[in-house]
């Protein structure tokens, strides 16, 4: 993880030692293939520091003894390089607080340590945007009063345009809310 973090620092970087490395051909089988570009580095880099981030929350939030501990092993081992990311070790952060409160010894212990070393490496997390250094294409966080609304709109389509309602449970009844009209790209909202 280490040189990976290396080549992402700086493109001339990446270009001295990867530019025309075969392990780095996009279609590595075929030997006059293009390269990776150094934006799509910084891209695939990030995908993998947001799986790598997703399997360890997942091991931490499980109930099997053995995938807690793995995971807090890893994060021993990984933490002077990751996380990364702000949004990444704050969510790394609190599933381990979770775990300091465990039962098991062993793993309140480990917990500890990894927290202790998710404390030290705080002040060199950055961004997403950071992060992704005008390469990724970042999806806006939805607020929560957007994600509840988000998921209680149902679209209707009609021969004129497109309704969309917002369903309120009610009795075992359905209540329109809101409609939506689409006239040749231009979007009117009405309420009803």
């Amino acid at each position: 993880m280490k040189i990976a973090y290396y080549w992402k620092s700086d493109e001339s970087i990446y270009e001295r030692e990867c530019g025309n490395m075969p392990g780095f051909a996009v279609y590595y089988r075929y030997p006059n293939s293009q390269c990776v570009t150094y934006g799509q580095f910084i891209k695939v880099h990030w995908k993998w520091s947001q799986r790598i981030t997703r399997l360890l929350i997942q091991c931490l939030e499980s109930t099997e003894y053995m995938e807690i501990r793995n995971a807090l092993i890893m994060l021993t081992k990984i933490s002077s390089v990751f996380p990364v990311t702000r949004k990444s070790g704050i969510n790394l952060e609190k599933q381990v607080a979770k775990i300091k409160s465990d039962e098991r010894e062993d793993l309140k212990v480990l917990a500890t340590g990894v927290a202790a070393a998710l404390t030290a490496r705080k002040p060199s997390w950055v961004t997403d945007e950071e992060f992704g250094m005008g390469y990724l294409e970042l999806k806006p966080t939805p607020s929560l009063a957007s994600k509840s609304l988000a998921g209680s709109l149902v679209a209707v389509p009609n021969g004129s345009g497109l309704n969309i309602f917002q369903n309120e449970s009610s009795g075992g009844r359905t209540v329109a809310s809101g409609t939506q009209h689409l006239d040749a790209g231009n979007s009117v909202k009405e309420q009803v």
